[in-house]
């Protein structure tokens, strides 16, 4: 994605994981800025009792591959975001 990020600046970003289509959307600050229904995109997520990461690598053993910034108001939402549904929380 070249969505021409710079530092010191902050972004709203939104993925949303349509498990019917088997893609992901990604939305910055309110626009869309990629579609992939390629890779490893599973049709379902299960309750693996595994552990969940923000800003980190899933590991079964230890977390890696940090992300290096600032994290704020981290949500999960069990649906996918339309468009609008986006908007509204970027003018939130």
């Amino acid at each position: 994605i070249d969505a021409n990020l710079t530092t010191a600046t902050w972004y709203h970003l939104l993925c949303s994981y349509d498990a019917a289509a088997q893609s992901i959307k990604l939305f910055i600050n309110g626009n869309q800025a990629a579609t992939t229904t390629s890779g490893t995109i599973p049709s379902s997520i299960t309750d693996d009792v595994g552990r969940f990461h923000v800003g980190a690598e899933n590991s079964s053993t230890s977390v890696t591959n940090f992300f290096d910034g600032i994290i704020d108001e981290p949500r999960v939402y069990a649906k996918v975001f339309s468009p609008t549904d986006v908007q509204r929380l970027y003018a939130y």
